[in-house]
């Protein structure tokens, strides 16, 4: 070989190293950066939830500005998430790669700003939606509680009016009957209602055991169930009054009636032996009326004379 192609060569080897370069170092920043791992981990303080829970990354604009503090950051994530529910059209959703009782994997995820949100949960709360800073691998932990539906009873009278200020009580019983009370509700006065916590699939009575003052102790008995397919109230499925686990319940009573008058005793009836004795009553009190007038008038006379 030649020096002339000697150094051709290594011009030839020189330049296919300098145009490599930039080319290694894309393929490698690429393969940094495009396959982070973001990893929920599941944690309950009973037990730990079934791996039917329904979560999802929602990417965001990337001139979003995550806020700082932790109050604004949660209401700056539900404000996000509520909106992306109305318009899902929007952002398009990323289902996980992989969901266990304790974890839900999503992979291949692409670094920028993201959105952990979820469905309905089944039996659990619904994790409130948080914003997530995605660079590299992620895992955030998320702590779980169960779906626990509270049970309220608002005391109205008949034209659907709140009563309040008024003691009254309420018993919650395990059988139709209400002989075997469970617990007893005190009133809460001020807003005119008791309420009452579910902590497992169960199916209850509830009853009034006191009524307020001016009103009638009602005889409704209200039957309460939890069970999976939801909150049901004398067979109705109950809608939550807060979109969530607060179900509300009206028990309607009546002002007590005025109280009865006394029967009037009966008159006894005239007979005519009554009617006898009372005539000559009269006749005699006439008589002796006019023997008195006829003395008067006699005196008089004589000491005119």
């Amino acid at each position: 070989m030649t020096w002339k192609k000697a150094g051709l060569l290594l011009v030839v080897l020189v330049l296919s190293i300098v145009f490599r370069l930039p080319v290694q170092a894309q393929e490698q920043r690429f393969s940094q950066t495009a396959s982070a791992t973001v990893t929920l981990h599941l944690t309950g303080t009973d037990q730990l939830p079934e791996a039917n829970r329904d979560f999802r990354l929602i990417p965001m604009d990337s001139d979003i500005i995550l806020e700082q503090s932790a109050e604004a950051a949660a209401a700056q994530a539900r404000q996000l998430d509520a909106a992306w529910f109305e318009n899902q059209d929007g952002n398009p959703e990323i289902r996980p790669s992989q969901t266990t009782q304790e974890t839900v994997v999503f992979q291949g995820v692409e670094p920028g700003i993201y959105l952990v949100s979820e469905g309905q949960p089944g039996n659990y709360r619904p994790y409130e939606p948080v914003l997530i800073q995605v660079e590299q691998n992620t895992d955030l932990n998320m702590a779980v509680k169960r779906f626990l539906p509270t049970i309220v009873i608002q005391k109205t009278d008949e034209q659907g009016n709140s009563i309040t200020n008024k003691p009254f009580a309420f018993g919650i019983f395990s059988d139709a009957d209400c002989q075997d009370k469970v617990k007893s509700l005190p009133a809460e006065l001020t807003k005119g209602q008791v309420s009452c916590i579910f902590d497992r699939y169960q199916t209850l009575y509830i009853k009034e055991t006191k009524a307020p003052d001016g009103y009638r102790l009602s005889d409704q008995t209200v039957k309460v169930e939890f069970s999976e397919q939801g909150v049901f109230a004398d067979g109705l499925k109950l809608s939550p009054s807060d979109g969530y686990a607060r179900f509300e319940i009206s028990y309607v009573n009546q002002p007590e009636a005025d109280s009865p008058e006394k029967p009037k005793t009966p008159a006894k009836p005239n007979t005519s032996a009554d009617f006898g004795v009372k005539g000559l009553t009269i006749l005699a009190g006439l008589a002796l009326s006019g023997l008195f007038g006829l003395v008067l008038l006699g005196r008089n006379e004589k000491e005119e004379k």
